[in-house]
């Protein structure tokens, strides 16, 4: 009875290990993808600031004229 006790604890004890490392796989696919698309939001923000202040400045030009 000890025996099949143990072995039962020892499955259940896999699957938990086994769940619980498919969700930290999840949570790391989950956060990069974020992250990235975090990255990607910044640099279009400051590219489009970059030509903002570009256009403004040839805006500029042209009225002087």
């Amino acid at each position: 009875m000890v025996i099949q006790n143990s072995w039962r604890m020892l499955k259940v004890k896999w699957q938990f290990e086994e769940i619980k490392r498919s969700c930290i796989v999840i949570q790391r696919i989950y956060r990069g993808f974020q992250g990235r698309n975090e990255q990607l939001a910044k640099a279009d923000a400051i590219k489009n600031e970059h030509q903002n202040k570009f256009f403004e400045e040839q805006a500029k030009m042209v009225q002087k004229l």
